[in-house]
């Protein structure tokens, strides 16, 4: 079966049957671990994912790409009418951070939730932010310190 590489894709085949090939063996992993096994092998998995696709488009399209920065407009543009500087917010699976960073030019405090550390690991956060890695099971932050809560990925986990 013949799969359509989309023009847009700066890998090549073999770098995506490499992608293929361990996130199918990562979640395999997951998938065979007890719940209490989940609890800590969640961010591992993710942070072995990055460092063994140092060429996921996580990493490597990270700055600068316009398609990035459409979708962080088009978000804020949705999001605007809820921030106001007395407001705490949450975002849930963040991964690369662009939009939790742009959101905490607006608000009081922010808490970003994610996995792994590996995509934002050079990052510099200003100080009204805070990136909590979690299990993937539980959200450590304070009951009712969260004024808006937002995710646009974590069903798809």
């Amino acid at each position: 079966m013949a799969i359509k590489i989309p023009i847009t894709e700066k890998r090549t085949p073999q770098q995506l049957k490499e992608h293929y090939e361990i996130e199918k063996k990562l979640a395999s992993r997951l998938r065979n671990a007890t719940q209490e096994e989940r609890k800590h092998l969640y961010n591992s998995l993710y942070d072995e994912l990055f460092k063994q696709v140092p060429h996921h488009p996580q990493l490597t399209t990270r700055l600068h790409h316009e398609s990035f920065d459409k979708k962080v407009a088009q978000r804020m543009r949705f999001l605007s009418t809820f921030l106001s500087p007395d407001v705490t917010f949450l975002e849930m699976v963040t991964g690369d951070c662009r939009l939790a960073l742009e959101v905490a030019k607006y608000v009081k405090n922010i808490y970003a939730i994610d996995a792994s550390k590996e995509i934002t690991k050079n990052e510099n956060f200003p100080k009204n932010f805070e990136l909590i890695i979690s299990d993937g099971i539980s959200m450590p932050v304070l009951e009712s310190s969260i004024t808006i809560a937002y995710s646009d990925q974590l069903m798809e986990h």
